[in-house]
């Protein structure tokens, strides 16, 4: 956990990328978990970057104009819901989602015209969907 802040001192840009490396152990795998998510000072969610283990799917969140937070998803990655070293990266401009895992393009998506960002909580890394308080293991090259 660190204060987003110190990550984003300008503000939460409007586009941007996330990319990561990771290996998920056997407990993880069946789990519902943020691989990176922004959330205000409240705990409440700004954006990021969520897998579904119960669907096999990649979720991607942030807020949209009107204050919600809209999801886009990213089904049928049953090749990232195992024990192996993945490479995800997601690519956000102004109206489109773009997925890359392990190097290749997988889909991109419609998105929403972005709101505001709050930059006045934390970034947190690999935490349970539920319990943001409660880390998940997982191994990050």
């Amino acid at each position: 956990m660190s204060p987003t802040r110190l990550n984003f001192p300008r503000g939460f840009p409007d586009e941007y990328s996330f990319m990561t490396t990771f290996r998920m152990i056997k407990n993880t795998v069946n789990k519902v978990w943020n691989l990176w998510q922004v959330v205000d000072e409240d705990g409440l969610k700004q954006a990021g970057m969520r897998l579904n283990g119960d669907q096999q799917a990649l979720e991607f969140f942030l807020t949209t104009l009107e204050g919600d937070v809209q999801t886009v998803s990213f089904p049928g990655l049953s090749v990232l819901f195992n024990t192996k070293w993945h490479k995800v990266m997601v690519g956000v401009e102004r109206e489109m989602v773009t997925l890359y895992v392990d190097c290749h393009q997988v889909d991109q998506k419609p998105i929403k015209r972005k709101g505001y960002v709050n930059t006045e909580g934390d970034t947190l890394i690999g935490r349970l969907d539920t319990d943001p308080t409660t880390s998940v293991v997982v191994r990050l090259l």
